[in-house]
């Protein structure tokens, strides 16, 4: 007998499903000019603070991992108006983290499994979260996510909880020559 006429390969697959695609998600949840443009100026805004150009600080601020739309609305509503206060010595921004990479037991995370219940609906995942950065982006914080993001909203990306790196490209290549990073990273303190 074969391998398939044992049913050998595969056995733990109960099924294959298409995610939808970052163009899919980008045409059916638009930024609109106004986001597009607050993104566009605070990524430079943040570069100018680590080239040193600007002395301002930078302080990311946000939960664990977001599980809930309303409370990450809720969340950056009320870090909004404070964020606007301290604008003058501080750029906040807000944590948004969709996954939990560290995490080898129970829920995965947001992207993963949006309605925590184990159906692991990705695409539902994708979509909930680019509309939690999207709302998150109009109330006028910038946010801070992790990779891998197929969310061009995002601002930032980190790394690990301590190393930051500047995410230049929507989709693209990391683009903080190693050098500079390293100078950063020294004189950085979170």
């Amino acid at each position: 007998m074969t391998e398939q006429q044992h049913h050998l390969q595969d056995v733990n697959i109960l099924g294959i499903a298409s995610l939808t695609s970052p163009a899919e998600l980008k045409q059916d949840i638009c930024l609109g000019e106004d986001v597009a443009e607050a993104v566009y100026q605070a990524r430079e805004t943040l570069k100018a603070i680590l080239r040193g150009e600007d002395r301002r600080l930078i302080a990311i601020v946000g939960p664990c991992s977001i599980h809930n739309r309303d409370s990450a609305i809720e969340y950056a509503e009320k870090l909004s108006p404070l964020a606007a206060k301290v604008i003058d010595r501080i750029v906040v921004v807000m944590r948004v983290y969709f996954e939990k990479p560290r995490t080898t037991v129970g829920w995965k995370g947001l992207i993963n499994d949006p309605h925590l219940d184990g159906t692991f609906d990705m695409s539902g995942g994708l979509r909930l979260a680019r509309e939690i950065l999207l709302d998150i982006n109009q109330t006028g914080l910038p946010a801070a996510t992790a990779p891998p993001n197929r969310l061009p909203i995002a601002r930032w990306q980190a790394v690990c909880r301590c190393q930051l790196v500047l995410r230049t490209a929507p989709k693209g290549a990391w683009r903080w020559p190693s050098t500079r990073w390293r100078r950063h990273e020294q004189n950085t303190r979170f």
